[in-house]
């Protein structure tokens, strides 16, 4: 399998991520009735990334891992967290697109892939987890024609509060992230209190 580097049409579009859809969308079964949308992350597998370690560690802390069905948001597609060992062959950054007919073309992508996941899967309900204003949740939000309600569950938390949390985080790692204010404690707490009261 080809390793894939880059961002454009040739990276969304490679044979292979239709292979990964059918594979998903033959062999994967959701465990329970809600979905947990969220981003992908560079690293790969996505479960060994600090802002999905954050998020996996808050959910269990609650006992809410076992309630949803974790899925990531990928430009590859959408990747259940049982099936990421599926998708480790692909780096795509947002910091590399120059243009915006690139982003244009991923927000497509990413509704396409998601319509198409919510629609061959029974779900009650689609909870999601983006950073507001972020290009996937454009695609989550203003593109996806959902079956089930999408609800938005990261937490209303003064801009204040939130840029002075991140000042403090990105003080000790070594890469930054625009998805850093996934892990935030605050806003951690905000969606989980959210998402308890839902599943």
């Amino acid at each position: 399998m080809q390793y894939l580097q880059g961002v454009g049409p040739e990276y969304l579009d490679d044979p292979q991520w239709d292979r990964l859809e059918k594979a998903i969308g033959t062999a994967w079964v959701p465990k329970t009735d809600t979905v947990f949308l969220t981003i992908c992350s560079w690293a790969k597998p996505y479960s060994h990334s600090y802002i999905h370690d954050a998020i996996r560690r808050h959910f269990h802390r609650y006992g809410l891992l076992r309630r949803i069905d974790y899925v990531h948001i990928s430009s590859c597609g959408i990747v259940p967290s049982d099936c990421e060992l599926w998708a480790t062959n692909y780096d795509w950054n947002n910091a590399w697109v120059q243009d915006t007919a690139t982003l244009t073309l991923l927000r497509e992508r990413i509704a396409q892939r998601l319509n198409r996941f919510l629609q061959q899967h029974t779900f009650r309900q689609a909870l999601v987890y983006l950073r507001p204003g972020s290009n996937t949740h454009i695609a989550v939000f203003d593109q996806t024609v959902s079956p089930v309600p999408l609800v938005d569950v990261f937490p209303r938390i003064a801009e204040a509060k939130i840029r002075q949390e991140l000042e403090d985080v990105r003080g000790w790692r070594k890469h930054e992230d625009p998805d850093d204010v996934l892990t935030l404690m605050d806003v951690l707490e905000g969606m989980t209190k959210v998402v308890s009261q839902l599943v």
